[in-house]
């Protein structure tokens, strides 16, 4: 999605309680002289309001309230700071070539190796590089975003109202969209925003950052599992007659 889509969520009457982008970025992270391979993840303050990754150590109630605040995994701290409380101490973190110091606000318990969500590091989205020159560009589609919708909305009545969104922020452009063979969907658009449920993405390896599996894959396992049986079971049944 686009930077300016999560403000449009918020202000619009579209029917979302919160709302947070996931923005990967960088690939390095230093504490003094230690510089580790450690990539940065860039969302907004609902994010640890959304998901269920607990505070162990640190500011629980709002750790991204500031700019220059930084969430870490527990490995991420233990891997930067040793035995060191890493509680107010400051790290350099390294984005489209250029270094931002950033304060260490909270420490998150690690979260199981299968979990479709997957950080190091927390930060503000707002800390991003190139920020100020696409927080307005809905052109410029980079990322995830994630909804919790109110408790009286249904999907379909939130993407009903999405609808509307993207005919007022991303019209469609018919001219370009028929010169690019695309096809209208079912209700006339070209371009429409659709809700996936949190739980299907572990199973939409094309939506999902990381930690997903084709469902496919999984019912292929399962059945591979139920022949070795089935073979092991005809084996024993012989082995015993004779």
């Amino acid at each position: 999605m686009a930077f300016p889509l999560t403000e449009a969520l918020r202000t619009e009457n579209i029917g979302v309680d919160k709302v947070t982008s996931i923005v990967t970025r960088g690939k390095l992270v230093r504490n003094g002289e230690k510089t580790l391979d450690m990539s940065t993840t860039l969302v907004e303050p609902d994010f640890l309001q959304m998901f269920t990754f607990p505070i162990v150590k640190g500011n629980a109630n709002n750790p991204l309230s500031d700019l220059s605040n930084a969430v870490l995994t527990e490995k991420s701290a233990e891997k930067l700071f040793g035995k060191e409380d890493p509680i107010g101490k400051s790290i350099d973190v390294k984005m489209a070539g250029q270094w931002f110091r950033l304060n260490v606000s909270a420490i998150i318990k690690d979260f199981p190796e299968n979990s479709t969500i997957k950080f190091s590091l927390l930060a503000r989205k707002e800390v991003d590089p190139d920020y100020a020159r696409i927080a307005n560009n809905w052109d410029n589609q980079t990322h995830p975003v994630y909804v919790q919708l109110k408790a009286n909305i249904t999907q379909e009545q939130a993407e009903s109202r999405l609808r509307l969104l993207s005919k007022k922020y991303r019209p469609d452009d018919e001219a370009a969209e028929k010169k690019n063979g695309y096809l209208k969907d079912k209700n006339g658009d070209y371009h429409s925003f659709r809700l996936l449920p949190l739980p299907k993405e572990h199973f939409s390896p094309a939506l999902s950052n990381s930690g997903s599996m084709p469902k496919a894959f999984l019912y292929i396992m399962i059945l591979i599992g139920c022949v070795i049986l089935l073979i092991a079971s005809f084996n024993f049944v012989n082995l015993n007659i004779g």
